[in-house]
């Protein structure tokens, strides 16, 4: 019964998102597999794509990370974001920055991020977020939510992981 549901709701989005016109921050790609994606965790995407061999619940990737790879509070194009755990994102989140907009803005592609099962098995890229910090650390910030057009609930993050091919103005690493 939910499977039909779910190809409905994936074929929804897929055409929504192939229409032509410019990107804007209430429009963001959608990479799928397929009809249906198979449902995927952040950390497994990220550590896919970035192929930094880090793993567990996202947000132990910080303190992972320390001593492997350099890590910091300013974004760089490939390196990964890590937000802390809250109530609501009890294992964390990590995500890769896509693309550098401006002091206070960036994109990035992640997975597993949704309130429900369909949004939960895609892959967002280009998504806007914004630095919200009092201190332009980047340790809050707010995603672009598509249903509300505006950015969501801040989020507290510990900053940046810089994997080796992320450096300053360096290519996407897909």
């Amino acid at each position: 019964m939910w499977r039909p549901c779910l190809s409905l709701a994936a074929a929804l989005v897929l055409a929504a998102c192939s229409t032509g016109g410019p990107k804007s921050p209430g429009r963001q790609e959608v990479v799928a597999r397929g009809a249906l994606p198979p449902p995927t965790q952040c950390a497994i995407f990220v550590r896919e794509i970035s192929g930094i061999p880090l793993r567990g619940d996202a947000w132990t990737w910080w303190d992972q990370a320390a001593g492997r790879f350099d890590r910091g509070d300013t974004p760089r194009v490939s390196s990964i974001l890590v937000l802390r755990a809250t109530e609501q994102l009890p294992y964390g989140h990590v995500a890769i920055v896509r693309r550098i907009v401006g002091p206070r803005e960036i994109t990035v592609t992640h997975a597993d991020w949704g309130n429900d099962d369909p949004t939960r098995r895609l892959v967002f890229d280009s998504m806007p977020v914004v630095d919200v910090s009092p201190a332009n650390d980047w340790s809050e910030l707010r995603f672009w939510n598509v249903k509300a057009k505006a950015f969501g609930k801040v989020y507290p993050a510990y900053g940046f992981i810089y994997p080796h091919s992320a450096s300053l103005g360096a290519t996407p690493i897909w």
